[in-house]
Parts: C-alpha cells; structure tokens; sequence
C-alpha cells in the first residue's frame, strides 16, 4: 500500500540501506494480506460469518493473558500492576488491549443486528471489555468510551444511554482509582519531563529540524542504522542538553506513526498523512458503526503507536484497513448495482 513508495524513497535518501531493507521486508503483508481480503468477501454478512474465528482467537488470547497475570501476581493481581500487565498480555500490551476492542466491536456489530438469544453476545462484550481493562493500555480504555458512545447514541435510546454510560464511566474510574500505576500513566502522559512518548516526538522533530534537508527527510536507513532503548532516552538528553548540544537523537522509535513518516520521508511522508485522511472523510461519510469504528482505531492508534515498525503492527494495520476499504467497496457495488 501507500508506505512502500515511501519506505523506498527513505531508503534512497539514506547513506546506509541495510536497514531500510529489513523495514520493507517486515512490511510486506501491508501488500498481502488487503490483497486477500478485498477479495475475501462480496457482502457485510460474508464479513460478520467469519468473525466467530476471531472471536474465539481473542478469547483464547484473553484467557491466556488472565492465567499468566495470576502466576505473576497471585495475591494483587487484580490492582493492575502495570508492569506485570506488560509481562503478562500474549503480545505487547498496547496490541492486545487494541485487539480486545477489535473483537468487542464486531460483537456489538453482531448484537445490533440480531434481535433474539442476545445472551452469548452480552457475555462476549463483558469478556472483551475485562480483555481491555487487562490490557492497562490508556489509548485503547479512551477508544473504548468513545466507540462505545457512539454505539449508545447512534442505536440506543438517550434514557439507556445515559444509564450505560454512567456504568461505563463508574467503571473505569474505579478501575483507575484502585490501580496507582494505572493513575500514574495518565498523569505523567501531559508532562514533557515524564512523558516517554513526548519525549520520542519531541525527539523526532529535533532530528528533523537539524537534519541535512528537512524536506526530504532523514532517511529510514540512517535514522535505525543503529537502535536505541527509548527506556535511556531522557538520560542521555538531559546531558546533552546540559552543554547545549541537544539536536536530536538518531535510533529512537517516535511512538507515533504520522511523525515517523514525515521524519523519514520529509515532504513525502505528508501523503501518508493525506491517504490516511481522505480514508477517515470517506468512512465517516458512510456513517457506519462498524467501519467508522475500526477506522478510529487504526487512526487514534496510530497516533500513539509506529504500527508498521512491528510484524503484528503491520498485520494489524493491514487487518483493519482492508475491512475498511472492503466495505467501502461491498457499498459501492451495491449503489451501482441496486
């Protein structure tokens, strides 16, 4: 899709490009698996037939998460430590608890449209909604309000709404409130001093702006010549910038997928930007539940994550857009052809 162009243009720009070999390699299912799934499915209901499959991966995945978070911790596992979230979760944390919510909106997909046996339905969205609060990822709890607002407003009655949210709400509070690491990584999310992932934006554009030529970008071979641990980040600017020699440090993952390309691609990297929004006008335009959801996730995630800087990163994504655009194509058929 839209990044290879990118990430061979990044790759050119680059005096060392071994590394940018690896990150196209690592991204080829972004070719692959849409391929697949653009011709997987004719109709929304061909989509939602398949879905019990995922279901039943996430749950296994759930109960995986659960089983391990209880040896790590036996006697307080239930506070949510985040560090042993972080251990426990079957892939890394932020992904997981993105998968969980992935699954939860397929089941109120599933739910809206059947009108009898709702029971099984109401059980799974319990399942997922604990899969996301295990996941103690902040961008997948504030995705889960929001999708779940919508789905209140858009299907349910306002007296219900209300009711609901209110639950919700209550719920995650005291989720927070009885997790102080939880609360802590929240509250240091606003600080430049304590928060990792603006350090790593910050960080991004320092390289950028003292780069040879913004406006063509770093390039993805230099930047990841060499890989550091964002975890020593803070350590080593601070030096830096105790002799003023601050400009940017290569190696660090922004954490933010939109910064990543305007980074590595300068000029270039704005397409990647400008596909992404034209595909959320578009979706939103639709005005379906299920495909603006999905389209918030990958877009809000995206925001936090470099998605395509990891295999099931890539797969995600390509996961996610490819049921986008398939929808979006099951309705076009659909008005040419009535």
């Amino acid at each position: 899709m839209f990044d290879h162009p990118g990430s061979l243009f990044s790759i050119a720009n680059s005096d060392y490009k071994e590394p940018g070999w690896s990150y196209i390699q690592l991204r080829l299912p972004v070719l692959v698996i849409p391929f697949i799934f653009l011709n997987s499915f004719t109709n929304k209901n061909q989509l939602m037939k398949n879905i019990p499959l995922f279901w039943g991966l996430s749950l296994f995945a759930l109960f995986a998460t659960i089983y391990k978070l209880v040896e790590l911790d036996p006697v307080t596992f239930y506070y949510l430590n985040t560090d042993v979230t972080s251990q426990a979760t079957i892939i890394q944390h932020p992904y997981f608890g993105i998968l969980q919510l992935v699954a939860l909106v397929f089941t109120l997909e599933h739910l809206r449209r059947v009108k009898n046996n709702k029971g099984i339905f109401y059980l799974l969205l319990f399942l997922f909604t604990l899969g996301v609060v295990v996941s103690s990822s902040r961008i997948s709890y504030i995705l889960y309000i929001i999708i779940i607002t919508i789905y209140l407003t858009k299907f349910i009655s306002r007296k219900k709404t209300t009711f609901v949210l209110i639950l919700v709400a209550s719920g995650l509070t005291m989720v927070i409130a009885t997790s102080e690491a939880i609360q802590y990584k929240f509250s240091r999310s606003i600080n430049l001093e304590t928060s990792p992932r603006l350090r790593l934006w910050n960080n991004a554009y320092m390289v950028l702006k003292h780069s040879e030529n913004p406006i063509i970008g770093a390039g993805i071979g230099d930047y990841y010549k060499e890989k550091g641990d964002p975890y020593w980040l803070r350590g080593y600017v601070d030096k830096l910038n105790e002799k003023n020699q601050y400009k940017g440090l290569n190696g660090y993952n922004p954490h933010n997928q939109y910064l990543e390309f305007i980074l590595l691609n300068g000029v270039l990297g704005l397409v990647f930007l400008i596909m992404m929004g034209y595909l959320l006008f578009v979706t939103f335009k639709r005005n379906e539940f299920l495909s603006v959801s999905l389209i918030l996730i990958i877009t809000l995630f995206t925001l936090t994550e470099s998605t395509l800087n990891r295999q099931y990163g890539v797969v995600l994504f390509s996961f996610l857009v490819s049921i986008i655009l398939g929808l979006d194509q099951v309705k076009n058929k659909s008005i040419t052809n009535p």
